[in-house]
C-alpha cells in the first residue's frame, strides 16, 4: 500500500468484504452491548508510545470497565474459521491492540452468519505473546523500510499474488 509507495489494488470480493463489516459492525456492537449489559463508545486510531510504527483502531471501547477493546468480527461467509477457538491471526491482532493501547483485556465479538448469532470470548493480554509480536513487526517493519518482501507463504492468497505478479514466467525445474 502507501507506506511503500505501491498501490495495491483491492478485489471487489475484498471490497464487499469490508462493506459488510463497515455496516454490520454498529448492529454487531449495539447486540454485544444489550446482551453483556456493556456500554461502548467509538475510539480513535492512536499509536504506541514507544514504537511509532505501531498503531491500532479498534472497533470500540468499553466505558467503565477497565477501558478493554472489543474486536467484532463477522464468521462465516468470508471467514474459513470452523470451530470455537480464535484464528492465530484475530489473536495476534488483539494482542498488538491490547499492546498498543495499553488494555488489560479485550472482548472479540463474532456475528456467525451459518448460526445468526452473535458470540463473544474475553480474552486476557498475554505478555509473553506481545513481546514475540513485537519482535516480529519491528523485524517486518524493518523489511518495508529496507524494501525487501517478505518470503513467499504455501497460501493460496500468496499463490494468487504470486501468479498476478509474475504473469510471464518460464517453466524451469531446479535439481536439489
Amino acid at each position: 500500500n502507501t507506506k511503500v509507495n505501491k498501490i495495491i489494488k483491492e478485489s471487489e470480493e475484498d471490497n464487499i468484504r469490508l462493506l459488510i463489516g463497515k455496516y454490520l459492525e454498529p448492529l454487531i456492537a449495539d447486540q454485544y452491548s444489550k446482551k453483556t449489559g456493556r456500554i461502548l463508545r467509538n475510539r480513535e486510531q492512536i499509536t504506541h508510545p514507544i514504537y511509532s510504527w505501531m498503531k491500532a483502531n479498534i472497533d470500540r471501547e468499553i466505558i467503565e470497565s477497565e477501558r478493554p477493546d472489543p474486536e467484532i468480527k463477522t464468521k462465516g461467509i468470508f471467514v474459513d474459521w470452523h470451530n470455537e477457538e480464535i484464528p492465530d491471526y484475530y489473536f495476534s491482532q488483539i494482542q498488538h491492540y491490547l499492546a498498543v493501547y495499553g488494555y488489560k483485556w479485550a472482548s472479540f465479538v463474532v456475528l456467525d452468519f451459518g448460526t445468526m448469532k452473535i458470540t463473544y470470548i474475553d480474552i486476557q493480554r498475554d505478555d509473553k505473546y506481545i513481546e514475540d509480536l513485537i519482535k516480529k513487526e519491528s523485524n517486518f517493519w524493518k523489511n518495508i523500510q529496507d524494501k525487501i518482501p517478505p518470503n513467499p507463504e504455501p497460501t493460496e492468497a500468496c499463490e494468487s499474488f504470486l501468479k498476478e505478479t509474475y504473469k510471464k514466467s518460464e517453466p524451469v525445474i531446479i535439481d536439489i
